[in-house]
This record gives structure tokens, sequence and C-alpha cells, in this order.
């Protein structure tokens, strides 16, 4: 099985490393994340990722995924779940996402909560 960049990108995740995390997004890539605004171009998504990969024990599995190629263009969407520590406990977030990617390289990333939580 071939791995998506999705796929590469959740398992990345875990290594809580906003400058390896960004590497995954074009220069004027934009981000709609799950837990902030949209953020438009690499600086501002290192920025994203700089705080969000800051929290304890941070991993990402992807529950979901539906993936199609067109010759350069790569796009995944499906489900994930995000889980942490907060407040002494493991909290799990469900959330939906669709990535866009250009020669394995994300364009456009959308991520929101799955409205069924």
């Amino acid at each position: 099985m071939v791995m998506s960049l999705a796929q590469d990108w959740a398992e990345s995740i875990s290594d809580r490393n906003a400058e390896k995390q960004t590497a995954f997004y074009d220069y004027n890539a934009v981000l709609l994340p799950t837990f902030n605004t949209i953020e438009i171009g690499v600086d501002s998504i290192y920025w994203y990722f700089l705080e969000f990969l800051n929290k304890a024990n941070l991993r990402c599995e992807i529950t979901m995924i539906e993936t199609r190629i067109d010759g350069d263009i790569e796009c995944s969407t499906g489900l994930y779940v995000f889980s942490f520590i907060e407040d002494d406990r493991i909290k799990e977030v469900e959330a939906r996402f669709t990535f866009v990617s250009r020669n394995k390289t994300i364009i456009s990333h959308h991520s929101s909560l799955n409205p069924n939580e």
C-alpha cells in the first residue's frame, strides 16, 4: 500500500516538531485548522504548529481515509483523532480533514471537528 501524504503528516505529529510539520506545506499553502482561524503561508503555519504541537503526548491517528490522485494532484479526505494529555487526563478530539497536495506538498488543508461529536 502506498502511504498518502496525509498519513505521513499524521505520523509526524507525534514528533511535535513545528519545523518538520511545516515542511509538508507549500510556501503559499492555506491551512484551516481544527483549533484556530485560517493560516496562510508557511510562516503563519509554522507559528500555528509551534503552539499546537506543544500539547503533552500529542498523537494523531487516521481512522478513515479516501485518497484520489490525478497527475501530480493528490486529495485525501477522511477522519482522524488527536489525543493528548490535558489536566492530567487523556483527551481525544475527533476531526475530519481534507488535504490537497501537488507534487507531495500540501497546498490546502482543511480540518474541523467531527459534527458527530
